[in-house]
């Protein structure tokens, strides 16, 4: 996951609320960053846009699953129903 979405900065790791996150973080290699658009070569705009934002580093800056259902790539998929 961190070779697509890079290393995290110290707010993101301390958004975990883990005693062991920097430590974990601190044990991955360093490996530059892939950019989505790359590992998702003919994908539309708004499937990269969805991914990127589901896999935000920080839990608060990800989508939940209200949000990802309202994204716009989402929309020839899923619509809401009144009960």
């Amino acid at each position: 996951m961190l070779e697509v979405t890079g290393m995290p900065n110290k707010d993101e790791v301390a958004s975990l609320r883990s005693k062991y996150a920097q430590t974990m973080v601190d044990s991955v290699p360093l490996r530059p960053r892939k950019e989505m658009k790359d590992i998702m070569k003919g994908a539309p705009p708004e499937a990269i846009d969805i991914v990127e934002n589901l896999m935000a580093f920080d839990p608060g800056r990800r989508l939940d699953v209200n949000q990802a259902l309202q994204h716009k790539y989402m929309a020839p998929f899923y619509q809401v129903r009144q009960l």
